[in-house]
């Protein structure tokens, strides 16, 4: 049986020089730190694993950018870039809890927002605290 696939589109992209070293590595791309630390935020809190591999309904093994599997989404979830720098999340609609899915792919790209958003503020020095209107 060929497997259907189900696509979460995010609002995430990837700008162009970093989707050109995607071809290469993940390693040393910044976006994907970030997504990498997403992934293990919601990893750990679903008692689900990263996964950078995966194996079809054919038996089929392969390398991906990036995945995640929880015990809900026993087939799991991975990342696809595609060459314009959109990120979205794919995983096997028929062995999947779609309401469970798709509320793991929107916390990861809630928790992904979150941490470029620190960072971007990091490398701003911004200082939270109190707004004070005079």
């Amino acid at each position: 049986m060929m497997a259907v696939t189900a696509r979460y589109s995010t609002e995430i992209v990837i700008p162009n020089p970093q989707v050109a070293q995607l071809q290469a590595n993940v390693k040393g791309v910044p976006c994907m730190e970030i997504m990498r630390l997403a992934f293990e935020n919601i990893a750990s809190e679903r008692q689900g694993a990263l996964t950078y591999g995966y194996r079809d309904d054919t038996g089929e093994t392969g390398l991906r950018i990036m995945g995640l599997r929880t015990p809900q989404l026993s087939q799991g979830l991975e990342v696809i870039v595609a060459a314009n720098g959109q990120v979205r999340f794919e995983y096997d609609q028929q062995e999947a809890n779609m309401a469970e899915a798709e509320a793991i792919c929107r916390d990861i790209t809630r928790t992904y927002a979150v941490i470029a958003i620190m960072r971007a503020q990091n490398q701003h020095r911004y200082q939270g605290g109190e707004s004070r209107c005079q």
